[in-house]
């Protein structure tokens, strides 16, 4: 049986940032049979993100400018050890961190225009979360296209839990064996 723990990345200087992109480098870069079949899951969930891209971004628009507390905080910004997976599937690194903004403030890479990170390439929380406000909004859509908005949803855990599962087994089977015992 296969299982991961998280890993929890520090972006932060002095943090385990780069430690955990190398790792996650190293998997890609070794050519292990079956690393395709990660790259395509990744392609999979990024052309479902995208398809909800206008969808999202309606309901952004309708909700996000007048609101008095933002949600896309700096502490979102940064992407986890799963999001650095799914970025180095796809061929894509992160993106440059600023240093010494604080996580309460608003989020690094929001502009007046919305998101500066394409959708496909954002943290997934940024893509999966909802405050109440903009799921409202969401939900004022014709009932089958919010159906179908919430089961492409789902669709893209299922495949991103996929995704990573078949990374930790090929990032299992590149570990040392550990002393015979």
């Amino acid at each position: 049986m296969t299982s991961y723990t998280f890993i929890k990345v520090d972006h932060r200087p002095g943090g385990n940032a780069e430690a955990v992109r190398t790792a996650v480098s190293r998997v890609f870069a070794s050519g292990v049979e079956g690393i395709d079949r990660v790259r395509e899951a990744a392609q999979e969930i990024a052309l479902m993100i995208d398809g909800l891209d206008d969808y999202q971004e309606q309901a952004a628009e309708a909700v996000c400018p007048g609101c008095g507390k933002v949600c896309c905080i700096n502490r979102h910004a940064h992407h986890e050890h799963e999001d650095i997976i799914y970025l180095y599937a796809l061929g894509y690194d992160l993106p440059e961190y600023q240093q010494g903004i604080e996580d309460t403030a608003a989020c690094q890479f929001l502009s007046a225009e919305g998101c500066t990170i394409n959708r496909t390439l954002r943290p997934h929380r940024c893509n999966a979360y909802f405050c109440s406000p903009f799921l409202e909004a969401m939900q004022q859509r014709p009932a089958p296209e919010y159906r179908r908005l919430m089961e492409i949803l789902q669709l893209i855990t299922l495949k991103r839990e996929e995704m990573l599962l078949k990374f930790y087994i090929l990032q299992q089977g590149l570990q040392p064996a550990g002393p015979e015992e």
